[in-house]
């Protein structure tokens, strides 16, 4: 069963879409359409995306999907400037699981 989108924004040509997932890891998806160039160009798009994931993936909260949907504005406005990386990560933020409190967690009394 797919899970509800909790939110999405744009960043540097991209829509991003997030989403929660079952496991820890926080997972990334890249579509690139071909509406966006050809060949060459939406394989370009897709590895800078996934470049800047494995950049920032340490500073994102965990659990989440994040989908990156390339548009022809992409092409001329990525990388996206450090505001706008900024304002990504705020944004995913507000999706971060709550930590576990007394009580919860791995290490709670059984």
């Amino acid at each position: 069963m797919a899970s509800k989108a909790l939110g999405q924004t744009r960043l540097s040509g991209y829509l991003v879409v997030v989403r929660p997932n079952e496991g820890l890891a926080t997972r990334l998806g890249v579509t690139a359409t071909r509406k966006v160039g050809r060949a060459v160009t939406r394989n370009r798009l897709k590895r800078q995306a996934r470049e800047f994931f494995r950049l920032n993936r340490a500073q994102w909260p965990e659990g989440l999907d994040v989908l990156f949907v390339a548009s022809q504005k992409a092409i001329s406005l990525w990388p996206p400037s450090p505001a706008e990386a900024g304002r990504l990560e705020r944004f995913l933020r507000k999706f971060a699981r709550p930590l576990a409190g007394p009580g919860r967690g791995a290490d709670a009394p059984r």
